[in-house]
């Protein structure tokens, strides 16, 4: 089955947040009140603090080097990444706006009408709403990019979500180290900074796109970027797995009515699950079963005319009964 030009860039998009942004949640940990203060203060840093850096991001074969700048304003955070590996590419942000450049393809977009997490870490203002599926524990000292970090060990309290391990920087609070670890205790995918520093302000310079020209990126934005138009969503959940609920629902026309698609997002806080779900042409589905991509549990059914895939850096059975949780709205 042919994918829409929308959905194969939703697609890839869900994918590649994974690259950019680790989620975190928090809750007590032996007294409670000393780690709570430990994650507000991570939450105020990953706002607020002028760093720059170099981190390195691993998941199954893949392997990603990015340098990062980033600028802390109560008003507007910016930063800039740039991949040191690979084909060339950029991610610049500036407040809501997220360019993403591929100037070897000559191909800019704004991704600021899909929800991403702010780079490279994201974390909920309610630190306690996870207790009920998440406990935390202390695990000592480390260091990483030559500077001290506590570790936290994250644990799901079912099957149903991964696990994490944060090393967090004890100078600053932001997470220098970042693993997600399966339902067999294994690492999926790793994330760790290698180079670290805090910057007393940034120069404005460093946080530009730099492959391609500033005068032509509004154009290209404009030639690539997604349809403004929003349909009415016509799907809903039923039964989803505990703690979950939907965060962002998003219908789109296609070439025609009949083939507008649907991205809708879960999360518990911490986990998080992209449903997409495009009309089924020629009886050609995409996927029908389980599938894994590297630390992405994905699950595609077809059910009521309809392709319709999870995907999630969660077990697979939660993937399966998201997707089966689907129902056309009445």
């Amino acid at each position: 089955m042919r994918l829409s030009v929308w959905r194969r860039v939703a697609f890839a998009l869900a994918l590649s947040t994974s690259s950019y942004s680790l989620v975190l949640a928090g809750t007590d940990a032996g007294d409670g009140k000393q780690w709570l203060q430990w994650l507000q203060r991570m939450l105020e840093s990953t706002r607020s603090l002028n760093y720059k850096g170099v981190f390195v991001y691993v998941q199954g074969q893949h392997l990603e080097v990015m340098s990062i700048v980033h600028s802390g304003d109560e008003d507007k955070q910016r930063q800039h990444l740039i991949a040191l590996n690979g084909s060339a590419r950029e991610v610049t942000v500036s407040g809501e706006d997220v360019i993403c450049s591929l100037p070897d393809q000559q191909i800019a977009f704004n991704t600021s009408k899909y929800k991403r997490s702010p780079i490279p870490i994201s974390l909920p203002q309610d630190l306690n709403s996870l207790e009920q599926n998440y406990r935390f524990l202390e695990m000592g000292d480390d260091r990483i990019a030559n500077r001290l970090t506590r570790i936290i060990s994250i644990e799901p309290r079912d099957d149903l979500r991964f696990g994490y391990k944060l090393w967090l920087d004890r100078e600053t609070g932001m997470v220098l180290r970042s693993a997600l670890l399966d339902d067999q205790g294994k690492v999926r995918e790793q994330f760790v900074f290698t180079e670290f520093e805090v910057l007393s302000q940034v120069a404005q310079e460093l946080l530009k796109p730099q492959f391609i020209n500033t005068q032509n990126v509004t154009a290209k934005i404009a030639s690539n970027t997604f349809s403004e138009a929003v349909l009415e969503p016509q799907w809903k959940a039923e039964k989803l797995p505990s703690g979950f609920r939907s965060i962002v629902q998003q219908r789109r026309p296609g070439t025609t009515q009949d083939e507008a698609a649907e991205h809708i997002v879960f999360s518990d806080g911490l986990a998080v699950v992209s449903v997409f779900l495009e009309t089924l042409r020629d009886n050609d589905p995409l996927l029908e079963g389980p599938n894994h991509m590297d630390a992405m549990s994905t699950y595609g059914i077809v059910t009521e005319g309809y392709q319709v895939i999870a995907v999630g850096e969660v077990p697979m059975r939660t993937v399966e009964q998201i997707a089966r949780a689907m129902r056309p709205l009445e």
